[in-house]
């Protein structure tokens, strides 16, 4: 037996390059000039992911993602050595549509979609300006930076149902009785609450960014790692469902006295989630590359590196000068924003009666909007409160689609929980949604709403705001909501019929009170006439 080393054992990632002096280290200069001419082309989109990290405790290990993808490109940039850069041309033109959706977001003030857009503009960047091989580098650490975006946020609702239709069979399957109601479980001691926080998104992000970096640790790609990180998602989720079943019988069996149950459940979570953490802590061992059968890198007694395509510096720089271009756009200062006020309401007389004053008892918040007013209108014995708003113009402190805009004001109403649907075909046709809440005196109220943009209408607060964003690009255009309820005490389903009702009878004239552009378009429109 030979123990001579064999060099075709060296796994690729861990092997260290000599540089020769003939000049090829500036090869690794050019994908980092493009990496970072793409930061700083799309830096509002990072400086947003940094505000959010420090603001948002659940994103607080943002900066430690960063720097995994930061250290994970620096491991792999000896693997360039022998690459021949060239102009990918599928690239160039996703590179496009991305840049095209990301200044629309900016304009619309619509931060998620700029973060979520930001890692794959950069790895397409690096692609289009070096080549499909260059993008392989790439790719695995702008995969990455996923585990810090907020989108995970918008999985609450469906872990929340998921979680609440677990535990119920699960309740029921031990002997538990149980009433279940929206994300309310009742006990005959007690009443349980699935609120967001019991969703486990928290978990589910911290598992699936350690399942991350295992991958990265043991080079798991392709398929082994797509299952790493199934068996990731299940394994949290699994553990979530147990704990909040878990929780919910102790508290049937002790009366609603288990320490778990009347002090806190937090420390029990994370006890939970170490176990949990073992099937992916074993899967990533099992996945993990064999170094023996790990392919020779291309640098390794590699012939010298062939000289590049005569032409392809010019080819390859013109994706920067288009990534500066776009943030040259985004940095050009707005038009004026103009005024913008809302029209009268409509007068109705048949069958429904109005404008008539309004019952303040629900009354929406929108921070910054330019004009806002209530009404009511009235048929025998129903009554339906308007609410309409208006926007000038937007910014990321003002705009009509925020978080800080409540339909139902938080301090009095409670949202009651709904499974998640897929609503946009009826977004699209302009079709309100509806909500219902229940007030801190126990009434209940049916809400239905719909977003207006420059006479675009939909019920999707993001349809609303990109199309504000392609809009703006031209010049300001005033947007605002349309909100309509109604008291619900004895039966919603009816109270919602009654108020689709209201919509296809009024909501023509409705319409007219948001005006479609600002007073000083409608101007400057008059005088070019």
């Amino acid at each position: 037996m030979s123990n001579r080393l064999n060099h075709s054992a060296v796994p690729v990632d861990l092997q260290t390059t000599e540089l020769a002096s003939d000049g090829r280290a500036w090869r690794f200069a050019w994908p980092l000039a493009v990496l970072a001419c793409a930061v700083l082309a799309i830096g509002p989109a990072f400086a947003s992911l940094s505000r959010h990290w420090l603001q948002v405790t659940d994103y607080h290990h943002g900066y430690l993602v960063l720097a995994m993808s930061l250290a994970w490109l620096l491991w792999r940039l000896p693997l360039l050595t022998g690459v021949v850069y060239q102009w990918d041309r599928l690239a160039t033109t996703m590179l496009f549509m991305a840049l095209f959706a990301w200044i629309v977001a900016y304009h619309g003030s619509i931060s998620l979609v700029m973060q979520l857009l930001a890692p794959l503009i950069v790895w397409l960047a690096v692609r289009a300006c070096c080549g499909a091989q260059t993008g392989r580098w790439a790719f695995g650490p702008a995969l990455l930076l996923y585990c810090a975006v907020p989108i995970w946020d918008s999985l609450v609702p469906v872990l929340q149902a998921l979680t609440v239709a677990v535990a119920s069979l699960g309740l029921r399957w031990v002997g538990v009785p149980i009433q279940v109601d929206g994300a309310n479980i009742t006990l005959a001691d007690g009443l349980f609450t699935i609120a967001e926080g019991c969703s486990g998104k928290r978990f589910l992000m911290v598992m699936v960014t350690l399942a991350a970096a295992l991958a990265i640790v043991n080079h798991i790609r392709g398929r082994r790692l797509l299952w790493l990180l199934l068996i990731a998602v299940a394994s949290a989720v699994a553990m979530n469902c147990f704990r909040v079943i878990s929780i919910i019988y102790l508290g049937h069996v002790t009366h609603m006295r288990h320490y778990l149950v009347a002090v806190e459940h937090i420390s029990y979570g994370w006890v939970l989630f170490c176990v949990a953490l073992l099937p992916v802590l074993a899967a990533g061992r099992y996945f993990a590359a064999d170094v023996r059968t790990a392919p020779l890198p291309p640098a390794v007694n590699a012939p010298p590196v062939p000289p590049a395509p005569r032409g392809w510096q010019l080819r390859a720089s013109v994706m920067p000068m288009l990534l500066l271009l776009a943030c040259g756009l985004q940095t050009l200062p707005q038009r004026d924003a103009g005024r913008a006020s809302l029209q009268p309401f409509p007068v109705l007389n048949s069958p429904w009666q109005g404008p008539l004053s309004a019952d303040y008892d629900w009354s929406p918040q929108f921070v910054g909007a330019s004009d806002a007013a209530r009404v009511a209108y009235v048929s025998g014995a129903q009554r339906v409160e308007v609410y309409a708003n208006v926007y000038a113009v937007q910014n990321a402190d003002s705009k009509l689609v925020s978080e800080r805009n409540e339909l139902f004001d938080s301090s009095m109403f409670q949202l009651q929980f709904s499974a998640p649907t897929l609503g946009l075909p009826r977004s699209v046709r302009g079709e309100p949604r509806f909500l219902t809440a229940v007030r801190d005196d126990g009434s209940r109220w049916q809400v239905g709403y719909v977003y207006q943009v420059g006479g675009f209408l939909t019920a999707s607060p993001l349809l609303a705001q990109m199309y504000y964003g392609l809009r703006e690009m031209g010049g300001n255009v005033p947007g605002g909501v349309l909100a309509f309820a109604i008291r619900c005490d004895s039966d919603c389903a009816q109270s919602e019929s009654v108020l689709r009702g209201f919509w296809q009878q009024a909501g023509g004239d409705l319409r007219a009170v948001i005006p479609s552009r600002t007073h000083a378009a409608t101007a400057a429109a008059r005088l070019a006439s």
